[in-house]
């Protein structure tokens, strides 16, 4: 088949390159033609000129959607009426998503008219869908319609493998990785990760972001996030975080912090939000922590017990290569995009 994609970014926007370039290979390599467009606008730092350029993502998508066999949505929303267009353009049509887009982003405008507005769209491109892909069952209720497959997102195990262990170097190091727009789920530890560095001296803290976060008086490692160290950035790591506000926007969240961290054999501390609760099993492959007595706590048990943190960082990459290695997901893909629901003509 010719498969189109029609993207939020390029490679430099997670959700795309977790979802839709890392699936890339494995569909060119059961012989499909592959093409991913990113947004006219997305070389352009400004949102107002991406905005402005908006229109020409329309005549461009609805162009090409008429030359291949299959189109693949990643998230994108268009203005009202121009996803019937594109279902009628496109020969089979499928809508794929890894976050609550019929919601505002936190960044963005809020209001009961904003969420009206993201509902509208969001409905509009499901509803002209024969089939969605859900990155989890949060966001796979929220489907009336179309058919709905439950595909969480993956892990490249080859990119992501434990070639240091945690407790092989001296003191203790945390991470957290995330956008420089996520920092402040980072700084709202604050006081948790002040309770603990008191108890325990040896702990420190790294984030790797594409912004430097606040100075909070904490012993912090800064590192650039970079595509060539994504998976090497944590080998100096012994545990990862992942605190999440409950929000309905959070509850859409497809874990990927928490799956980088355990596929690098780190086990992960984790907010009991969403899928969280799914992809950690604490007292396993992690531990759950809601107050700030319970972050400190946690964490002051990895800490001190090597042996604990060894235990639990096998068990969160078992569990990974078990449930979201990139291979098995990958298949369950294509074999979703090959089967009758993925062919469906709209």
């Amino acid at each position: 088949m010719k498969i189109l994609y029609l993207t939020i970014g390029g490679t430099d926007n997670p959700g795309t390159r977790y979802r839709v370039h890392a699936m890339i290979p494995f569909l060119r390599s059961r012989g499909h033609q592959v093409e991913a467009l990113a947004p006219v606008g997305d070389a352009f730092r400004s949102r107002n000129i991406r905005r402005l350029l908006r229109p020409l993502d329309v005549v461009r998508d609805l162009a090409r959607a008429g030359q291949a066999d299959l189109v693949v949505v990643y998230r994108k929303t268009s203005p009202l009426g121009a996803s019937s267009l594109l279902a009628r353009r496109a020969r089979r049509l499928v809508f794929e998503l890894d976050d609550a887009i019929w919601l505002p982003a936190p960044g963005e405008r809020q209001g009961l008219a904003a969420e009206a507005h993201y509902r509208r769209r969001f409905t509009q491109i499901a509803a002209a869908s024969g089939l969605v892909l859900a990155g989890n069952r949060t966001l796979a209720s929220e489907i009336v319609g179309p058919a709905v497959e439950v595909v969480p997102t993956a892990v490249d195990l080859a990119r992501f493998r434990p070639v240091s262990h945690p407790g092989e170097r001296p003191g203790f190091v945390v991470a957290w990785v995330g956008t420089g727009e996520n920092l402040g789920e980072w700084e709202s530890l604050a006081p948790a990760f002040r309770r603990l560095v008191e108890r325990r001296r040896e702990v420190r803290f790294k984030v790797v972001s594409d912004k430097e976060p606040k100075p909070l008086g904490l012993p912090v490692e800064f590192e650039r996030w970079s595509l060539e160290r994504e998976a090497a950035c944590l080998e100096d790591t012994d545990a990862g975080v992942m605190p999440l506000g409950d929000t309905p926007w959070n509850r859409g969240k497809c874990s990927v912090k928490a799956l980088q961290y355990m596929a690098m054999g780190r086990p992960a501390v984790v907010s009991p939000v969403g899928m969280n609760r799914e992809v950690v099993v604490h007292g396993s492959s992690g531990f759950f922590a809601e107050s700030m007595e319970q972050w400190a706590a946690r964490l002051e048990e990895l800490a001190a017990d090597r042996a604990l943190v060894l235990r639990m960082g096998a068990a969160a990459r078992a569990s990974v290569e078990e449930r979201f290695a990139l291979s098995k997901v990958a298949a369950r893909v294509a074999e979703l995009l090959e089967g009758p629901d993925g062919l469906e003509v709209n």
